[in-house]
């Protein structure tokens, strides 16, 4: 009866936090922690992972939806073969985003005293880094 009662009251509060994954996971989990013998903060933690995966895999394709790409393609999808310039393992090594936790000095291009040709490459820079990291919100 108390268990019955408690996820009614799961069901409830995933309701108002709107949060379906963990009503979905819950029962299973708890059980799954029943078995293994979990601590509470083992259960928990499990809970909430699902939702926050769930949530980051949602929002990234919201996002790439919302982008309007006319299809989704992925760097294990690029032909190589139409820009033989292209080094498959440069672009490999740049997909995994390493670099982006990397300090680095930026180099400047153009004149060697040009003021301006530093900043444009730095604010290039600066807004190629944020496209990564932080896509574009509607």
């Amino acid at each position: 009866m108390a268990d019955t009662d408690s996820l009614k009251d799961i069901e409830h509060y995933t309701q108002a936090l709107k949060a379906p994954r963990i009503r979905e996971s819950a029962a299973r989990l708890a059980e799954q922690a029943r078995s293994d013998a979990w601590s509470h903060e083992d259960y928990l933690a499990a809970v909430l992972s699902r939702e926050v995966t769930a949530r980051q895999s949602s929002g990234s394709q919201t996002r790439i939806r919302s982008a309007g790409f006319p299809t989704r393609k992925s760097l294990e999808e690029f032909n190589f073969d139409y820009s033989p310039s292209l080094s498959r393992e440069t672009v490999s090594h740049l997909g995994t985003g390493v670099f982006l936790t990397q300090a680095y000095k930026p180099q400047p291009s153009g004149a060697a005293n040009s003021r301006l040709g530093f900043t444009n490459f730095v604010g290039g820079r600066l807004l190629r880094l944020r496209s990564i990291t932080y896509p574009a919100r509607r």
